[in-house]
């Protein structure tokens, strides 16, 4: 069992110093086969090509990373569309609400004391992550911090194969 110690110094790491680390660790072949072992799946099931590919994806439709060998059809919680001024969204542990369209809502109330001339257009990706309850998303009318409207697999970042068990 790990130490109290070890775990928090893990816990109290940030990203960049936790990779440093597990690259100093592969630098030993028992590190680098503990390190192999849970961040790496065969890529195909033939011993006569033992290639491994990433046993964790990021979803391209919902932005969570998923297993990818014990991905589920509907685990999987998105809406539709795309907005070119995310185009530079990037993973992180809080995801952005609207990553798909999103349109204002103005029949809501939610913006009638707000006055653009004091605080600034609202239609803006900073509102939109800050104000979800103030959009709208165009494929269903749900808020715009509600649950995806659709489901099915995780589908991988930079391909269109699908996750399967």
């Amino acid at each position: 069992m790990l130490s109290s110690p070890v775990i928090n110094a893990i816990s109290s790491a940030d990203d960049e110093r936790l990779r440093k680390t597990l690259i100093a660790i592969i630098a030993d072949p028992h590190g680098k086969k503990l390190v192999e072992n849970e961040l790496l799946i065969p890529a195909n099931h033939s011993d006569a090509n033992p290639k491994k590919r990433n046993k964790y994806e990021h979803c391209r439709q919902c932005g969570q990373e998923f297993e990818f060998a014990l991905s589920k059809e509907s685990e999987c919680s998105w809406h539709s569309g795309s907005r070119p001024s995310l185009a530079s969204y990037q993973i992180s542990s809080v995801l952005m609400p609207c990553l798909g369209e999103c349109d204002v809502d103005w029949d809501s109330g939610f913006w009638d004391d707000t006055d653009d001339d004091i605080f600034g257009p609202i239609d803006t990706d900073e509102n939109r992550e800050e104000y979800p309850e103030g959009f709208v998303w165009t494929c269903c009318g749900g808020q715009a911090d509600a649950e995806g409207c659709k489901r099915g697999f995780h589908k991988q970042r930079g391909g269109a194969k699908r996750a399967r068990a």
